[in-house]
């Protein structure tokens, strides 16, 4: 049986619950491998955790109240004519939330333990590589769009509105990074994958965008090799090139036009 009442406190409890086990999780797991004199990807160790913790909490809820997964967390079909303007606009918005990052940083340094490049490996292997993108670009967004729009911001929705619901939803997206580099992009990209789901009802374009978003990084860094000062936030505070930061401003505005153009003119889906 679902819940009669699920408010932003129950949101909240849950998702302390959670972070308290991926944190037991990956320190049982760090501890286990030192025992044994292993060196682990950190980031494999985040992505094993995230798919117990997560995935095992997924599946407990669907199956405690009777319903299949699709259903329980509305991945269904979707009109994909805003994913191409949606596309445009996070990758605009992923460029200028890092340099946002090296601005912060030069006010507010922060412990190493909070650079992204913790988990971008700027000169991984193979191993490393296929590692990042089956953590950041899969099971991250997977998990993560489930808890936050198909559960958390579902059930908000219900009781509150919708801009309150996407807000709020958003809100706890960035904090759960526990990561003051990360909480703005989480936060923006969160009121975005928030209203795509509210506007099409399901939670695939989220998973799409989120995927999307996660990908540009290693891609350019580890698959292409592309170096470009201060996209990832190292050691060293570094600001991203101008030509860089104004690639970002077009791509940003060009989505939000695009997307207006095409909702306007309620333009019939194009897959």
């Amino acid at each position: 049986m679902e819940d009669n009442y699920f408010g932003l406190k129950k949101a909240i409890v849950i998702l302390i619950i959670l972070s308290v086990l991926q944190f037991l999780g990956g320190l049982f797991i760090t501890a286990a491998a030192m025992l044994i004199n292993k060196n682990l990807n950190i980031t494999l160790i985040a992505g094993f955790v995230n798919i117990i913790v997560f995935g095992s909490y997924i599946y407990y809820l669907a199956s405690r109240d009777g319903a299949d997964l699709f259903n329980f967390y509305s991945i269904k079909r979707f009109r994909t004519i805003y994913l191409f303007p949606g596309l445009l606009l996070i990758l605009g918005i992923s460029i200028l939330v890092s340099e946002f990052d090296n601005i912060l940083r030069t006010v507010l340094p922060l412990h190493e333990i909070f650079l992204l490049e913790n988990l971008i490996s700027t000169n991984g292997s193979f191993f490393d590589i296929l590692v990042e993108i089956l953590t950041l670009c899969i099971v991250a967004p997977l998990t993560e769009e489930l808890i936050f729009r198909g559960l958390i911001l579902e059930r908000l929705n219900r009781t509150i509105s919708s801009p309150k619901a996407i807000f709020w939803s958003a809100f706890l997206f960035g904090l759960f990074h526990l990561n003051p580099l990360q909480f703005p992009g989480a936060f923006i990209y969160g009121c975005i994958f928030g209203y795509l789901f509210i506007l099409s009802g399901s939670v695939l374009p989220g998973i799409i965008l989120h995927a999307a978003v996660n990908f540009l990084p290693v891609l350019l860094i580890d698959i292409i090799g592309v170096s470009i000062n201060g996209y990832i936030p190292t050691s060293e505070t570094l600001h991203q090139p101008v030509w860089f930061n104004a690639l970002g401003i077009i791509l940003s505005l060009f989505g939000i036009l695009l997307f207006f153009m095409l909702k306007r003119k309620k333009a019939p889906d194009f897959f």
